[in-house]
């Protein structure tokens, strides 16, 4: 066993980090979550629209839509996938930044000022990026929304 191990930690150390981990966490998710929810529209609203089992003009009208205009489907899928993979992200390196910041509260008691400065550098790190993942999430899931509503306003009947 390492001298960390034996060390206790009082609560009141790290708690207020938990309490505002598990919000920006819950943020995240919440942004996974519509993400992921807006592929399963965009694809819904694909074979409703686009493909529908009624074979008419309606068909054809809406193939020729969908073909001068599937970049912005494309486009908007793309969007989707990246707001989930960054907001899947951010909750690893959230995770990941508190376990620094206790190990970095350790290596405080210990006197390991070297391990204490080299830890405080890592939570730094990846609180900035982080920030960055949420922010990039957001934007993506609103641009990746935008798009996929312009997409599918040019079906609705004129």
């Amino acid at each position: 066993m390492s001298n960390l191990e034996n060390k206790k930690l009082s609560s009141d150390l790290y708690n207020p980090d938990l309490a505002i981990l598990e919000k920006y966490q819950a943020f995240s998710k919440e942004l996974t979550r519509i993400a992921l929810l807006c592929l399963g529209i965009l694809g819904f609203l694909l074979e409703r629209i686009i493909f529908p089992s009624s074979k008419d003009n309606f068909l054809n009208k809406n193939l020729d839509i969908f073909k001068t205009s599937s970049c912005l489907l494309y486009f908007s899928i793309i969007l989707l996938i990246v707001s989930t993979a960054c907001s899947i992200f951010h909750i690893y390196y959230s995770t990941d930044s508190l376990t620094h910041i206790v190990s970095m509260y350790r290596k405080k008691q210990d006197g390991n000022e070297y391990g204490y400065n080299e830890e405080r550098h890592l939570r730094d790190f990846d609180f900035k990026l982080c920030s960055r993942l949420l922010f990039t999430s957001c934007i993506s899931l609103i641009l990746g929304i935008v798009l996929g509503v312009i997409f599918y306003a040019k079906f609705l009947p004129a």
